[in-house]
């Protein structure tokens, strides 16, 4: 379009022109300061875009749209019927749903959140480079006694932004939970064999990522209301 409005030439000259030997070397500079100014402009509208934050009463949607890239995944406590699972859901999200599957009887329901859309559940944080973000948790689980817990499957220090994304989670649950409605949760994470496996979350506001000293067992049959 540039040759043909500005250069009176048409598709196959302009073409022509481009693949000229002598004349590669210009459009590949071109291009790469193309490419530069562009990730810039993207940066500054990213950074417009994180204060631009709009809150919203969440619940579970009616229904979702899955491709090719998730597979059905048989589960009788999941919100939708039936339950796809990414193809490359971590091994810790994996083993969560198995986790949360074994203790049904104390579950009411559970919905495995997305990370992307505007229907997908999200609180705010700070990444490092102090820009205000979502923070899509993994799991929203309600248990039969009431409480609602969220939670995120992680490893330890497997994520820059983990302490703060626990941490803003723990002030949003803070924030919301009444008396008639308890929240838990946290970033959570597997410890222990997979025979003797157990799920650690943090309580509390945290400071590191790689010592779990304090955190406490998700046991649905032990949360109180």
């Amino acid at each position: 379009m540039l040759f043909e409005e500005y250069l009176a030439l048409d598709e196959f000259r302009a073409i022509k022109v481009m693949l000229f030997e002598q004349n590669k070397s210009k459009f590949i500079e071109l291009i790469d300061v193309a490419l530069i100014k562009y990730q810039e402009l993207l940066n500054q509208k990213a950074v417009k875009a994180s204060r631009q934050i709009e809150e919203s009463v969440w619940d579970v949607p009616e229904e979702r749209l899955f491709n090719d890239n998730y597979h059905e995944r048989p589960v009788e406590k999941h919100a939708l019927v039936p339950f796809f699972e990414q193809n490359r859901a971590s091994n810790p999200e994996k083993e969560f749903v198995t986790f949360l599957e074994n203790n049904k009887d104390f579950i009411e329901w559970w919905y495995k959140n997305g990370d992307k859309n505007k229907e997908d559940f999200a609180v705010t944080y700070e990444d490092s480079h102090g820009v205000t973000r979502g923070f899509y948790v993994d799991f929203v689980i309600k248990l039969k006694n009431g409480s609602i817990a969220l939670f995120d499957t992680k490893t330890l220090d497997s994520d820059p932004s983990f302490v703060p994304k626990h941490n803003a989670l723990h002030k949003y649950l803070q924030a919301n939970t009444m008396p008639t409605k308890k929240l838990i949760g946290g970033v959570i994470v597997p410890k222990g064999s997979i025979e003797n496996r157990t799920w650690k979350y943090a309580d509390n506001l945290i400071e590191r990522a790689n010592d779990t000293t304090g955190w406490i067992s998700f046991e649905p049959s032990l949360v109180n209301i």
